[in-house]
């Protein structure tokens, strides 16, 4: 057995052990979200310290022999197992998927519109008391929403079948994301599609937040990576298509709006079609969005207005500490400028300066994509930037879920380095319940940057 597929067989043994960190944390006794018994967290630490080392180590031998350590369809069939047993394991870290849950329970089980009617309005469910915003109504998608009323529907009162009925579509989109990762780097980087499979197949990270944990963004991801294909091969209406409901998973994807059209020009047969590509993109994003939004429309006309009102993207206009937007105001602030102000909650005009500052990037890195020689190419990379820039330059509290949407970008872009800093901030996602993600982070440019700095080892040539 070649030294690539043992550390897979001992990497697989590794993320199974997942399935007991909701044992380990209820044999303390600890009930939080992330668990704070500070043995437990040594626990998980280590548990993951090894994950990752054979994850790591699975990358390097995967790229320094240039093979494969098994096909890809055992890769995927090794997803698809893991993926089945991690899913009937309840969240350890985070309680987003009982908020799932509960919206989707609002119309399932109380017949309410989840976009107008809080959870706290039905004190009563048995479902209510394991969430936290219970004053807050759906700020999720209508795709998702739609999707987590039919799944727990079909789940009635069952706490076993609620946590696998809604986590089946988030295993289903791992598997995508997977495949489709797979396939579009076969297309524009062959020599690297069976590193990108096993990075996105078996990493701990990816493993633990979305199969585990239940976050929806898994989903957002994969339909995005796969509308990115689709377009790729000139199917330009289901790509489109699948693009939107992307968007209407969780709305961030929307940024790549821009990218995926520049994409489908530059795939275009007859640049002469532009103009009409462009209203077919917008003639299948305003159908679907329509369709995907009739069944929560009954609340009157007032429904678009309260929509519309929701900062989707720029968050509630507070600054979280230990972000970038943060430090400038404070260092400002020691220095003689904006005394007095709030900085966890600046004035309006504060906080739309960094919105102008990552408006400014956007544009930027896009009229870089727009020169760029290859634009396919450039396509991964640009996005990349641009979601690193949202990361940087925006003062919300991330959640390291958030990462999933760089990180299938950011392994098929031309980015110098490129696996050695996904690999990096999959690390930082998965200890960010030990540390503030923020100096993680931090911690992962610093190292990313030393490595760029630090000459490379030149292999011995051999005769």
């Amino acid at each position: 057995m070649k030294p690539a597929k043992k550390v897979l067989f001992l990497l697989i043994i590794s993320v199974a052990s997942f399935i007991f960190l909701p044992w380990i944390r209820h044999a303390f006794g600890d009930a939080n979200y992330p668990p704070l018994d500070q043995t437990v967290r040594w626990i998980y630490l280590a548990v993951f310290a090894v994950s990752f080392l054979l994850f790591g180590s699975l990358l390097f031998l995967e790229r320094r022999s240039g093979a494969a350590a098994v096909s890809f369809r055992k890769k995927l069939l090794l997803a698809a197992l893991i993926g089945a047993l991690l899913v009937t394991v309840a969240p350890v870290f985070s309680i987003d998927f009982h908020c799932y849950t509960m919206q989707g329970r609002v119309m399932s089980m109380h017949h309410q519109n989840p976009y107008v009617a809080a959870p706290d309005a039905f004190s009563g469910d048995p479902f209510a008391a394991g969430i936290f915003w219970t004053h807050r109504v759906a700020f999720y998608g209508p795709f998702w929403i739609l999707i987590s009323v039919i799944m727990t529907f079909f789940a009635q009162n069952s706490v076993f079948l609620n946590l696998i009925l809604l986590k089946l579509p988030l295993y289903l989109g791992y598997l995508l994301l997977v495949h489709q990762g797979y396939s579009i780097c076969a297309k524009i980087a062959p020599e690297k599609k069976h590193i990108v499979a096993s990075f996105l197949a078996f990493n701990p990270f990816i493993l633990l937040q979305y199969l585990v944990d239940g976050h929806n963004d898994i989903l957002m991801a994969a339909l995005a990576v796969w509308a990115v294909n689709l377009v790729y091969e000139r199917r330009y209406i289901p790509g489109y298509a699948v693009f939107t409901l992307s968007v209407l998973v969780k709305y961030m994807t929307a940024m790549l709006a821009p990218f995926l059209l520049l994409m489908a020009f530059d795939r275009l047969d007859r640049k002469t079609r532009i103009y009409g590509n462009v209203l077919v993109f917008a003639a299948v994003f305003i159908t679907v969005t329509v369709l995907a939004y009739m069944p929560f429309m009954g609340s009157g006309p007032g429904f678009f207005r309260d929509l519309a009102s929701r900062k989707l993207f720029f968050g509630a206009g507070g600054v979280d500490s230990n972000t970038l937007p943060y430090a400038v105001l404070f260092v400002s602030q020691k220095i003689g400028f904006l005394k007095g102000m709030n900085i966890f909650h600046p004035p309006g005009y504060v906080t739309g300066v960094f919105h102008l500052l990552f408006l400014v990037c956007g544009v930027s890195i896009f009229m870089w994509a727009l020169a760029a020689k290859d634009r396919t190419a450039g396509f991964f990379s640009a996005v990349s930037l641009v979601f690193i820039a949202y990361f940087a330059l925006e003062g919300f509290s991330m959640g390291a879920w958030f990462l999933v949407w760089l990180l299938p970008f950011l392994v098929l872009s031309g980015i110098r380095r490129n696996l050695t800093l996904a690999f990096l901030l999959s690390v930082a996602g998965a200890l960010s319940f030990w540390k503030r993600l923020s100096f993680l982070l931090t911690a992962c440019v610093f190292i990313y940057l030393l490595i760029l700095i630090l000459p490379r080892r030149q292999r011995p040539v051999t005769a």
